[in-house]
């Protein structure tokens, strides 16, 4: 009997122990947990405090006077061309009249009007009788097609008719944008 006492208490001891290292495993696995999801709250907490400030500073730059200056200077920057604000005007009456003089020879079949000229972007309205009077030259050189009298001018480049719209039964309306190259402003 003393022998089966001894085996079912060193039985016991064993469950006890054994219980009691499982017992202390989880109880350092709760410590471990616990100090690692302290420290990483305290780095979420310091890193919302770091980006507060930092929108604060942020929202202190864009609100003082000279942020604005500073993105008006960048604007002027960016749009920067070397030909002095004084031949700006004479150049684009220039370029006025040589587009006027594109549909002179033809007022009667071509109507340029709504000329919208600057030193990047020309944008005219047109209306013509036919859409032949926009493509076709005449084999005895009497006719010149428009894109062929605006692609002979030298200041012109990427250009393109974006829209047609027939006016009544006989006339079409057209919009043609091109864009002004010389080298002698830019």
């Amino acid at each position: 009997m003393a022998k089966r006492v001894k085996k079912f208490r060193s039985r016991w001891e064993k469950i006890f122990r054994f219980l009691f290292l499982l017992f202390v495993l989880c109880l350092l696995w709760l410590i471990f947990f616990k100090i690692s999801s302290f420290v990483i709250d305290r780095n979420i907490d310091e890193q919302k405090d770091n980006i507060s400030q930092k929108e604060q500073e942020l929202s202190t730059y864009q609100s003082a006077v000279s942020y604005d200056k500073f993105l008006l200077a960048k604007n002027l920057e960016n749009n920067f061309v070397q030909m002095p604000w004084f031949e700006h005007i004479p150049k684009i009456l220039e370029i006025f009249e040589d587009l006027q003089n594109v549909d002179s020879s033809n007022s009667s079949i071509i109507v340029l009007s709504d000329f919208n000229v600057s030193l990047e972007e020309i944008t005219l309205k047109g209306t013509v009788s036919s859409l032949k009077a926009l493509y076709y030259n005449s084999p005895n050189g009497k006719f010149q097609a428009l894109l062929d009298r605006f692609e002979s001018l030298d200041f012109i480049e990427d250009m393109t008719i974006r829209t047609y719209e027939k006016v009544w039964w006989k006339y079409f309306e057209f919009v043609l944008n091109a864009k002004v190259v010389n080298n002698d402003w830019k």
